[in-house]
Formats: structure tokens, C-alpha cells, sequence
């Protein structure tokens, strides 16, 4: 069997980002991902404690240790 090597920071972008289509529930997101609901809520709110939106509607993020 191959293995795929993948970033987890990556992973939890392209989570967040599925989330944000609304193409998919936030359970079938999270299954495909392999993540509870409540690792996903977490994601989300990780991802919203370290971005924020300017005025001018610019988003920018602080990197965290």
C-alpha cells in the first residue's frame, strides 16, 4: 500500500476551506476528513482565533508557535 505524505496545517486548511463551500454538511466534511465533529469545531475556532478581517476586507492571520 502507498502511504501519502501530507502537512497537517495543510490538512486543516483544506478542511476549513470545505467547511467554507457549504457544499457538504459539517459531519459528512469531517467524516471525509477522519475527524470527529468536535476535532472540527476545534479547527474552526483555532482558525478564527488566528485570523481576522480588516476593514478594508483583507484577511490576515497570525502565525502561532
Amino acid at each position: 500500500m502507498v502511504w501519502t505524505e501530507t502537512c497537517a496545517m495543510e490538512e486543516r486548511m483544506r478542511f476549513v476551506l470545505a467547511v467554507q463551500e457549504h457544499e457538504e454538511s459539517f459531519a459528512a466534511v469531517c467524516r471525509r476528513f477522519g475527524v470527529s465533529r468536535r476535532v472540527g469545531y476545534k479547527w474552526l475556532a483555532d482558525r478564527e482565533l488566528r485570523c481576522s478581517t480588516t476593514a478594508h476586507g483583507r484577511q490576515y492571520c497570525r502565525t502561532l508557535p
